[in-house]
């Protein structure tokens, strides 16, 4: 029985062995694939995140860009609207304050209609990059008041006194200053907009 006991030891212990082996290395072999498998799927959740992210900051960018891009660009004309609304009184004054040179009246005119016609050309301008919406309802309102003061003063001025002291029409910019801080705070929250973008 000894030698049935050491043939058994010599044989099948080895074969018993090699079965579990070849068990180990399958389930080895199945548990490495699974686990690949699942690594591969969470790359590829992983690379199409990233690439979300990534399209998202690019198309976040291109908006920023384009956002600082209009704001320096509205600002621009804002200021030679608000420079030649701003000149526009005494413009108009000179020229009603230069009655003597007759000959010159007519051209004279025609260069004061021009420079207004010059001003509500801006005026339209500046409302075509400013949608009809409530939140730009104050900047809106305020470029078509300063057009309505420069038409008043063309309505209004008197002929004689200009903006002497004696007058009875004094030269009154708060228009032009209420739209130059209503312009100025529209831009400013419109930079922290795109700024937030970035």
């Amino acid at each position: 029985m000894n030698e049935n006991l050491v043939f058994i030891v010599k044989n099948i212990v080895p074969i018993v062995s090699l079965i579990l082996t070849i068990i180990v290395a399958i389930t080895s072999y199945k548990t490495n694939k699974k686990s690949l498998k699942q690594q591969k799927e969470i790359n590829k959740k992983s690379l199409e995140q990233q690439k979300e992210i990534a399209e998202k900051n690019l198309h976040a960018n291109i908006i920023s860009e384009s956002r600082i891009e209009w704001i320096q660009e509205v600002r621009k004309l804002m200021a030679d609207y608000l420079q030649k609304a701003a000149c526009f009184p005494f413009y108009y004054g000179e020229y009603y304050d230069n009655d003597s040179n007759a000959g010159t009246e007519k051209a004279e005119k025609q260069e004061i209609d021009n420079r207004l016609m010059e001003i509500q050309a801006l005026e339209y301008l500046l409302l075509l990059y400013f949608s009809d919406n409530d939140g730009n309802k104050e900047i809106r309102t305020a470029i078509k008041v300063v057009i309505e003061y420069l038409n008043n003063i063309v309505e209004t001025f008197p002929k004689t006194n200009g903006f002497d002291a004696s007058s009875e029409y004094k030269y009154d910019d708060a228009t032009i200053t209420n739209l130059l801080k209503v312009a100025t705070d529209y831009f400013k929250k419109e930079w922290e907009r795109a700024k937030k973008l970035e």
